[in-house]
């Protein structure tokens, strides 16, 4: 929210130009706000987007417009300007919109109309018949160019005009992101052209020449392409030599963190400011090698946005933006290689044919939540042990780091154990519903002892039930005696 400038200041040469002009005329001989009744107006304007527009031109037609349509009537004594907001998106989510619709409610704001600079700055689809009834309510009008005036929404004429303007801005969103996607498929396919991200780890932006549009060349702007990363485009060839030699991905993480390598949040910080840069996990090893950038093709598409009402009857609350990752066949793959690539074709599909053993059996927990580590604190998370539902706590151990020197040994919790100790305290499976609606129960697991409190207080201790063994399922794998040295592929050997 800002404040006009006063037009009694103008430039005295603007106003000697403009004499002609009668209504710049009137206005001279009639100052706002000396000696006749004026309405205050508070003005509302949007950027779409304040990367490409620059606001005092954006905000400067719509303030021309709008000082057209109220002269002689009043005078804009408040402003409202969203910048960067989408006009698909409700009043209630923009932040200025949001600021005029508090303000309506006020009794004391100070403001008697609103109007607005271009039917598209401000609504679209049904959008002002949701509104229209709220400035109605708090008896203040809504002033359009469209219109010439004030908004009368039992003018069968204005409710006609007003959904046409609401269909248009509406179809004029939708045809704009349909033209921009295809032209960005289209750049992507027959150009390998960057069309804009942040670059995958291991690559660097690098020039790749003037902008075969003549008229933004003339500008300066330049086109881009990947570069290898000096620092990091080995470790990217090195992660799939390891994953064909036939490491798993939580190995690969490992032996990365083990040797120091700084993950992409820790060796790009300012791109990654939301991220701690502490080490490498399992998501980020995968994805890189999931990315089919490091064949030195350009690919977009592999993330989409589906755009969606809110509530498909009610424009008014806008429309969702949910990011959603597309299926392989629908990814746009360049044509030809654009940039150096870091593996080869044959390798990455050899790569992504390599997966864990799927394990497709819905295992069911009755008791998640209800298990707390006492040496460490931690929630025991649910685990499915040996054909049983069981909780465990690693002390904050995970798989994509190696068991620290002295290492305290997993905390492992039974369901079938767990309700053998609480029959101890005449608590059976079937009470734990009735007790969990109004009380807090936690269960403390230690080796030798557990310990149940509700509400705090400590009703009962004893040492765990002992239950029958169960024969081990599985042999050690042949990976656990050797050394980290020994299963680290050393990046000498890399690319030989």
């Amino acid at each position: 929210m800002t404040t006009p400038h006063d037009p009694l200041h103008a430039d005295r040469l603007q106003v000697w130009a403009q004499l002609d002009d009668p209504k710049t005329a009137w206005r001279l001989r009639h100052p706002v706000g000396v000696g006749i009744a004026t309405t205050r107006f508070a003005f509302y304007g949007r950027m779409s987007t304040d990367r490409f527009q620059h606001f005092q031109s954006s905000a400067g037609w719509q303030r021309f417009v709008v000082d057209d349509l109220i002269a002689g009537h009043g005078t804009i004594v408040v402003e409202y300007i969203d910048q960067g907001v989408t006009r698909s998106r409700g009043w209630a989510r923009r932040p200025e919109a949001a600021k005029l619709l508090t303000a309506l409610a006020d009794p004391n704001r100070e403001f008697d109309a609103v109007v607005v600079g271009e039917f598209e700055r401000a609504f679209c689809g049904n959008q002002i018949e949701q509104l229209g009834p709220i400035f109605e309510s708090h008896h203040v009008q809504l002033w359009l160019p469209e219109l010439g005036g004030p908004v009368d929404l039992h003018n069968p004429e204005h409710q006609s005009l007003l959904k046409l303007l609401g269909v248009h801005a509406k179809r004029e969103v939708q045809r704009t992101r349909f033209r921009v996607k295809a032209a960005m498929q289209s750049q992507v396919l027959e150009q390998g052209r960057m069309i804009g991200g942040r670059p995958p780890y291991g690559y660097m932006i690098v020039d790749a020449g003037p902008h075969p549009n003549k008229a933004h060349a003339q500008w300066g702007r330049r086109l881009h392409r990947y570069g290898p990363d000096p620092e990091t485009a080995r470790w990217v060839s090195w992660m799939f030599a390891q994953r064909l030699a036939g490491w798993s991905v939580a190995a690969i993480t490992v032996s990365l963190n083990e040797q120091n390598v700084a993950c992409p949040s820790a060796h790009d910080p300012q791109r990654n400011p939301h991220r701690s840069g502490e080490g490498w996990t399992l998501r980020t090893v995968a994805s890189i090698l999931a990315n089919p950038r490091y064949t030195g093709r350009q690919v977009w598409n592999r993330q989409h946005t589906d755009h969606g009402s809110l509530d498909q009857a009610d424009d008014a609350l806008g429309h969702a933006e949910m990011y959603r990752w597309s299926r392989v066949q629908e990814w746009t793959i360049s044509k030809d290689t654009v940039h150096e690539p870091l593996v080869s074709e044959a390798d990455f599909i050899a790569a992504q044919a390599i997966h864990s053993t799927a394990h497709n059996d819905a295992h069911e927990f009755t008791m998640t939540g209800l298990f707390s580590c006492e040496p460490c604190g931690r929630r025991l998370e649910p685990h499915w042990s040996h054909g049983r539902a069981s909780h465990r706590c690693r002390h904050g151990r995970t798989s994509s780091r190696l068991r620290w020197s002295r290492p305290s040994k997993n905390i492992y919790a039974r369901e079938d154990q767990a309700i053998l100790f609480l029959a101890g305290g005449d608590i059976t499976i079937a009470d734990l519903p009735t007790i969990l609606e109004g009380h807090r129960l936690i269960i403390w697991c230690d080796h030798a002892e557990w310990r149940l409190d509700i509400d705090g207080e400590t009703v009962f201790q004893q040492t765990p039930p002992r239950m029958t063994p169960i024969p081990k399922q599985r042999t050690p794998r042949s990976t656990e005696s050797a050394s980290p040295e020994d299963r680290v592929t050393p990046m000498e050997a890399v690319g030989k």
